[in-house]
């Protein structure tokens, strides 16, 4: 659709074409001129040029729109002969030129014809013989009426533009205000029409607006400028048209658009970021014609490509053969629509694709977006994870271990496989955690409970030993093992372990057993032997004068040596059971004591403490017995044995060999000697650990200051001697 605007002032005349998309002609406006050009008269595409219009068609169509003396303007004889305006305005002039018509200028802006009575055509003198000269009075009051017209039509056209158009003459006063430019500059209420655009918006002195305006008017060329109003908070785009006479301005409300294009902005600034940096693989947009429109990240390098290199050219011919018969038949699938992804080795490398469809508003696919990632870490760590979880499950199949967890805020229970089978349970979902209790046995219920709970609400682990109820196996003893994991004093997570325990709990019954029984013939061979012993203490003691005094000591030292042995029997196989009543003994006194029992001419003892502690006298004398002979049996016969104080205990050393490091600690075990074909027994350090451990001392072998044997007892309830 075209419009034509005509101004008889400069005789110019230009169009304005709606619709176009043309860059020079912004919404389909190239130019509309300053108010004085009035006339917008439409007319379609297919017009006449005036070549094709005689002057006898002409008269006919100013007939045809008005009778004779009835003025007529270009615009109407050009609707009427359906060609320009323009067309219409010469072929107008040649009549009034020839003397068919005249014509007159209405104002400053218009003209229009008309065709006196006397020179009608042969067709319409009949109707015009009697018809009256017209008045000017009749000519100018029709000349307002067209002019009026005209203004309406006007406003109509621009009540149909949707941008807002004002025009300010030379003197920069408003000559006319379209409705939308007044809606855009928020002056609805307001009547601008000469007034002056600077005392209007006298705000706008020193803004784009200023400096484009002025800078058309001394140039006469026209402008186009985007500003923003901070007073509208709005975004303008304005087009303005000087001319001599003034300058016509459009203007349009552009603040969703720039908002529009700032995001599309960030979001292709976005993209581009993503494509640029694609992680450790490479994004390519692909037509319909296969080629590579848009290739970003790092193309695969055991492919040999580059970005430059493959970017605009045909998929098949950018990449090496094998790779490019991979992924063509992916892209054409995806331009039909359908999505996919594969894995494949290049080189020993494992590269992941995905090919996916493109589509626009309409769901219309237009191209395909691939993208490629190197995954031989991933690839090998998944491997690695597998071979992790298939060690774990062997593991815990091994040691009949299984794992377990609970969601700290859903209480949801999660188990191994292996848990399945540990506790005989079939279903292929863990039970809820109270159905999983129910599972242990009734007596161990509460404890389980309360170790949960405890663990939930305070961080802290658990380690027990309880009984749990199974279909097939009955009842099976299970370590049941939980380590909350806490952040800030909060627990986050709760995991743990289950292991069968059943045969080592089996083994313990057994073990107990014999123990039991070991206590008991040990008790019942101690009190058999001790009457003997004290029978033939007594008797030894009463054997007349001119009885071998050797022989006398010799058999009164061996019941004594069995009254020892029968004590040491007593606190191996009953441990505290066997210890009576503690009473204040000096240490210093008890080791002098056994000393004088031990035979060791050559030996040399050194006491150099004497502190008092709470004990058994016979069983304290024992012990120290035991390590001056041990002594005396690795160190030598002259060996020099010190027995000293220590913070919290004693000790007792020697200047012999020493005892290996790695042997330290299996001195102490029942059995150990180094001297067995000699008669060691291995119960004499056995019966230290043990007397020590009755009474709650800790002990530890370490090396003496002369290179010997140390033996430190620590945590001794001990007190200053009394005078």
């Amino acid at each position: 659709m075209y419009y034509s605007v005509y101004s008889p002032a400069d005789t110019k005349l230009s169009r304005v074409t709606v619709g176009r998309t043309d860059p020079t002609y912004r919404d389909g406006i190239q130019q509309v001129p300053t108010k004085e050009m009035l006339f917008l008269l439409r007319y379609g595409e297919g017009a006449m040029s005036s070549g094709g219009i005689t002057l006898d068609e002409v008269l006919a169509a100013c007939e045809r729109v008005g009778k004779v003396c009835d003025p007529v303007t270009a615009s109407e004889v050009g609707e009427e002969l359906g060609c320009t305006r323009r067309a219409a305005l010469n072929k107008l002039d040649e009549l009034a030129e020839r003397g068919d018509i005249e014509s007159k200028t209405v104002g400053a802006r218009s003209r229009v014809w008309w065709r006196p009575p006397d020179r009608s055509s042969a067709y319409e003198q009949a109707d015009t013989d009697d018809a009256p000269a017209p008045s000017s009075v009749t000519v100018d009051e029709s000349l307002d009426e067209i002019d009026k017209r005209l203004e309406a039509e006007l406003d109509k056209v621009f009540g149909r533009i949707s941008e807002g158009f004002y025009a300010l003459d030379n003197q920069w006063k408003f000559t006319y205000v379209s409705e939308r430019a007044k809606e855009l500059i928020d002056a609805q209420d307001m009547d601008l029409v000469e007034e002056s655009f600077w005392e209007v918006f006298d705000d706008e002195a020193d803004t784009a607006f200023s400096e484009n305006y002025r800078t058309a008017m001394e140039t006469q060329e026209p402008t186009f400028f985007e500003v923003y109003d901070e007073t509208l908070d709005a975004w303008y785009e304005v087009h303005a048209y000087p001319s001599e006479s003034g300058l016509s301005v459009y203007l349009r409300d552009v603040t969703n658009l720039v908002e529009r294009e700032r995001e599309l902005e960030q979001s292709e600034r976005r993209y581009r970021a993503l494509v640029e940096h694609f992680p450790n693989g490479a994004v390519a947009l692909v037509d319909e014609d296969l080629h590579y429109r848009t290739v970003g990240g790092n193309p695969l390098d055991v492919a040999d490509v580059t970005v430059e290199a493959i970017e605009n050219r045909p998929v098949r011919e950018a990449l090496p053969p094998k790779l490019a018969d991979e992924l063509v038949p992916r892209y054409e699938a995806a331009m039909e629509g359908e999505s996919n992804s594969f894995e494949a080795e290049y080189d020993d490398r494992t590269f992941e694709f995905h090919i996916v469809p493109v589509r626009d508003d309409d769901g219309n696919v237009f191209a395909a977006l691939g993208m490629s990632q190197d995954v031989t870490k991933r690839k090998e760590s998944e491997r690695e994870l597998e071979r992790a979880l298939d060690l774990l499950e062997r593991t815990e199949r091994i040691a009949d271990v299984g794992g377990w967890e609970i969601d700290v805020d859903t209480q949801d229970v999660f188990w191994t496989d292996h848990i399945f089978e540990l506790l005989e349970v079939d279903a292929d979902e863990e039970p809820p955690l109270d159905e999983a209790l129910n599972m242990y046995h009734e007596e161990d219920q509460p404890i389980v409970e309360a170790a949960v709970e405890d663990a939930l609400a305070s961080g802290d682990s658990f380690d027990i030993e309880v009984r749990i109820h199974t279909d097939h196996s009955g009842i099976r003893w299970l370590r049941l093992q939980g380590v909350p994991e806490t952040v800030d004093g909060d627990v986050v997570s709760f995991r743990g372990a289950a292991q069968d325990i059943t045969e080592q709990k089996e083994r313990e019954r057994e073990l107990q057993e014999r123990n039991d029984r070991l206590d008991s013939f040990a008790s019942m061979l101690a009190h058999e032997l001790r009457n003997p012993v004290t029978i033939g203490q007594i008797y030894s003691q009463q054997l007349p004068d001119e009885t071998e005094s050797d022989a006398v000591e010799y058999v009164t030292e061996a019941f004594d040596r069995i009254e020892d042995m029968i004590d040491v029997l007593l606190v191996l196989t009953q441990g505290r059971e066997a210890i009576g009543e503690r009473t204040p003994i000096h240490l210093a006194d008890a080791a002098r004591e056994a000393w004088d029992k031990v035979e060791a001419p050559e030996a040399t003892l050194n006491i150099e403490f004497d502190y008092t502690t709470q004990a058994d006298k016979t069983y304290v004398q024992h012990l120290f017995r035991n390590l001056f002979e041990n002594a005396v049996e690795h160190g030598g016969s002259d060996v020099t044995i010190t027995v000293g104080g220590l913070p919290t205990g004693f000790f007792v050393a020697d200047d012999g060999h020493g005892i290996p490091a790695g042997e330290r600690d299996g001195v102490f075990e029942a059995g150990y000697t180094t001297a067995a074909d000699q008669g060691g027994t291995g119960l004499g350090l056995a019966y230290v650990k043990e007397l020590a451990e009755v009474y709650e001392w800790e002990y530890t072998v370490t090396e003496s200051s002369t290179g010997g044997a140390r033996v430190e007892f620590t945590n001794v309830d001990q007190a200053a001697p009394s005078n």
